[in-house]
């Protein structure tokens, strides 16, 4: 399985999910160690438990710059929150499906679009889904990272 990951950083992350999952469809979470492997990714990091239905999806663990880029919604804190709890900038809905896509295949997920924050903030965000698991079989676990561009850093690197 081979994912086109454009973002250097993501791209990074990607490979080393790719390099500990050793030929299986993935990981295990006892296979990783970012703070040791790619501690320098911390701050872009999430890790989400699979639960049983109702509240099937919880914010583990949720790096710095995650909750910063949160600034100004209701929830900005995701650490040991329910998907039900927090406020998107996308829709809902495909937030949700994208989730429950990554679950369902056991593949890996990366995708990059616009956003706004409000009529004057805005930017680009890049989002990479990982599944791992337990067994070999079902996700328990995801791996994301987030990271998001202004239109003034974007043209600073340019």
């Amino acid at each position: 399985m081979t994912l086109d990951v454009d973002h250097a950083a993501l791209n990074e992350l990607y490979r080393y999910w790719d390099f500990k999952r050793a030929g299986r469809d993935m990981p295990a979470r006892a296979d990783l160690d970012p703070p040791l492997d790619t501690p320098h990714l911390l701050p872009n990091l999430m890790l989400m438990d699979v639960l049983g239905a109702p509240r099937w999806l919880r914010y583990r663990l949720v790096g710095s710059a995650v909750d910063e880029q949160r600034s100004g919604l209701r929830v900005r804190s995701l650490t040991g929150r329910h998907f039900d709890e927090v406020d998107f900038y996308a829709e809902r809905d495909v937030v949700l499906a994208t989730y429950r896509g990554v679950i369902e295949s056991r593949r890996p997920h990366y995708e990059k679009d616009n956003f706004r924050f409000d009529q004057k903030r805005g930017g680009r965000w890049f989002w990479l889904l990982l599944p791992l698991s337990d067994d070999a079989r079902n996700v328990a676990m995801i791996l994301a990272g987030l990271f998001t561009e202004s239109p003034a850093s974007r043209s600073a690197t340019s």
